[in-house]
């Protein structure tokens, strides 16, 4: 059967996350002709290399993810695994029919176009030092040192992927253009997907938590980082800084930090990051989460659906 035009050629909204891509996806719902449903990191986030899942390891995934969990979609256990995702998004599709179907993806994006050959991406990236600050109250990571790997491997898998698409089939676009001249990118996105900007779209604090954009956002790291903290987020983000316009304040390795400074910040990212899980978790909670993590054969139903609830608590 021949899926329509939108099912067959989706939009993924791709970058590191805290990189500004569910300001973006709000503000392309907000188009009366898009339908940006939300996160479906779901689809990729279980490969291994570039093998997707076995199927009924999969099934597992889906009924006890907390974000697969509130999408409510319907498995239908006789299909493989590249058609129960693409019905998943069938499902989405059919929630609000529109011209452009669309969602953000963090992790694997590099294998989406292994299930939708013709998808078409819009790279949103941000700087790193924001990037890397912003995920320490999200319990992601415990320093600076540690957040910078959220946002240059997501750069380099999408540095990787681009080699392989066409010009037509990608936009990019930068965070901090996109807060300071948010007519004018949305205007240039909607053109790309061969639709007319929509004055409403900006609106997105009328649909959601979320603030309309705001240029005080923009390079928080000037004022809340220490000269030591920028240095830690250049040593392994300096040539993709470059690559992606974003000049580094330290653009030598002069001083990067030693191996023996490395591996205290390592310790200490591990060691912040235990703390905030038993803080937010408690204890078994986060004992669970930290052997589950390690083996996946060991499941507890009640333990994930706590975990679950308690991440819903701190949703914006």
């Amino acid at each position: 059967m021949t899926e329509t035009p939108p099912l067959d050629q989706p939009v993924f909204i791709v970058g590191p996350l805290r990189s500004g891509t569910t300001l973006l996806r709000l503000m392309l719902q907000n188009h009366p002709r898009m339908n940006f449903f939300g996160e479906f990191e779901g689809a990729v986030s279980q490969a291994k290399e570039d093998s997707f899942p076995n199927i009924n390891d999969y099934h597992q995934f889906v009924a006890n993810d907390r974000m697969m969990q509130d999408s409510h979609f319907e498995v239908d256990s006789n299909l493989n695994y590249i058609e129960l995702v693409k019905t998943f998004l069938k499902q989405k599709y059919l929630t609000k029919p529109s011209e452009v179907i669309g969602a953000c993806v963090h992790s694997r994006f590099d294998l989406i176009t292994k299930v939708w050959p013709n998808a078409r991406f819009i790279h949103i990236t941000r700087d790193p030092r924001d990037v890397a600050k912003s995920t320490i109250p999200m319990g992601w990571a415990g320093n600076v040192y540690g957040g910078s790997k959220f946002w240059v491997e997501p750069e380099q898998r999408w540095q990787k992927l681009k080699q392989n698409l066409n010009n037509e089939a990608y936009i990019e676009v930068k965070y901090e253009t996109l807060i300071r001249s948010t007519e004018q990118v949305l205007t240039k996105i909607c053109l790309f997907l061969g639709q007319q900007y929509n004055g409403n779209m900006p609106n997105i604090d009328k649909v959601s938590t979320y603030a309309k954009p705001d240029a005080n956002l923009v390079e928080q790291w000037r004022k809340k980082q220490s000269a030591k903290e920028v240095l830690w987020v250049e040593s392994q983000c300096r040539e993709m800084m470059k690559l992606l316009g974003y000049e580094p304040i330290n653009t030598t390795c002069d001083q990067d930090p030693s191996s023996i400074s490395k591996f205290i910040l390592q310790i200490d990212n591990k060691v912040k990051k235990i703390k905030f899980s038993i803080k937010r978790y408690g204890y078994y909670l986060w004992l669970y989460k930290a052997i589950n993590n390690r083996f996946s054969f060991f499941k507890n139903e009640e333990a994930t659906n706590e975990i679950n609830e308690i991440e819903r608590i701190y949703l914006k």
